[in-house]
C-alpha cells in the first residue's frame, strides 16, 4: 500500500509540476507572439509596483513589545503594512469599477 501511495504522491507533483510550468509558460509564448501585450503588461506591473511604493511609503513601523519578543522588525510590520494598505486600495478599485460599470450599463439602455 505504501508503494502505491508513494508513486501516485510522486505522479501529483508531476502534474503539479508540469502544470505550473504550463501556466507560466504559454502565457509567455503568447505575449512573445504579439509584442504590443507586453507593453500592456509592463505597464500593469508597473502601475502594482508605484501603488505598493506608496502604500509602503505610507505604512507605520511601530513595533509592539509582544512583536519584539516574537521577533517582528520595524520592517517586517512596514512591510506587512504596505501590502494591507495596497489591499485596501486594490479592494476599494475593483468596488469602484464593478459600481461604475454596472451604473454605466443602466444608463446607456
Amino acid at each position: 500500500m505504501n508503494v502505491f501511495v508513494n508513486i501516485v504522491l510522486f505522479l501529483a507533483y508531476a502534474l503539479i509540476i508540469g502544470a505550473g510550468v504550463l501556466a507560466l509558460g504559454l502565457p509567455l509564448v503568447k505575449a512573445v507572439q504579439q509584442p504590443k501585450r507586453l507593453v500592456r503588461l509592463g505597464i500593469t506591473v508597473g502601475g502594482l509596483l508605484v501603488l505598493f511604493l506608496i502604500s509602503y511609503l505610507i505604512s507605520g513601523s511601530e513595533v509592539s513589545e509582544v512583536q519584539q519578543l516574537r521577533g517582528i522588525t520595524g520592517a517586517t510590520t512596514k512591510l506587512v503594512g504596505g501590502a494591507l494598505i495596497l489591499m485596501y486600495i486594490l479592494l476599494v478599485g475593483a468596488f469602484v469599477s464593478i459600481l461604475y460599470s454596472e451604473i454605466a450599463k443602466h444608463l446607456k439602455r
